[in-house]
């Protein structure tokens, strides 16, 4: 019984330690916690911009385990994942984050495939230095479209910059 329970033990660490990168959409989910599915990578200039960090190696970016937390730093924070629909109609979801006490938010959105290999990426700019006027939805939480098409692939990069502590958390 002892044997079981550590490998039990193990076996549970080991599956909420393993982040998903890559989340596969099926539209009759309601909602995915971001915990978890978010890599990081940290900026100390708080300089490089959404090109430079896109051309990064993918060992770059470590893993999260759940949330953006980072307490206070002066760096940029930058999180990427990578969403796909499974399924042949597109489909429009909505990316929820906060909370909204952060300086800037900037997304990225890339999408690989046929119909837009070379497209430059979607931007939005979020955050409380951002009026809310500005923003794609007038709401007090950061809330972006993502439209996806069928079996392509879209990349999502978030760069956090704030003089509060870094902390973020998100929803699809």
């Amino acid at each position: 019984l002892s044997g079981f329970l550590t490998f039990l033990c193990i076996l549970l660490c080991w599956q909420t330690g393993s982040v998903q990168a890559e989340i596969l959409l099926n539209p009759s989910q309601s909602s995915v916690s971001m915990a978890g599915k978010w890599e990081l990578f940290s900026d100390p200039t708080a300089q490089l911009t959404f090109s430079d960090v896109r051309q990064l190696p993918s060992s770059s970016f470590e893993e999260l385990t759940g949330y953006l937390n980072r307490g206070y730093t002066n760096e940029a924070s930058w999180l990427h994942f990578s969403l796909e629909l499974n399924e042949e109609n597109s489909q429009r979801y909505f990316l929820w984050m906060g909370p909204c006490m952060i300086d800037e938010v900037s997304i990225y959105l890339q999408e690989d495939g046929p119909a837009k290999p070379k497209d430059g990426p979607r931007e939005f700019h979020l955050g409380d230095n951002d009026a809310p006027d500005n923003r794609w939805l007038n709401h007090p939480n950061m809330i972006v479209p993502l439209d996806l098409e069928p079996h392509a692939l879209l990349h999502v990069y978030i760069r956090v910059k704030t003089k509060s502590t870094h902390l973020l958390q998100g929803w699809l």
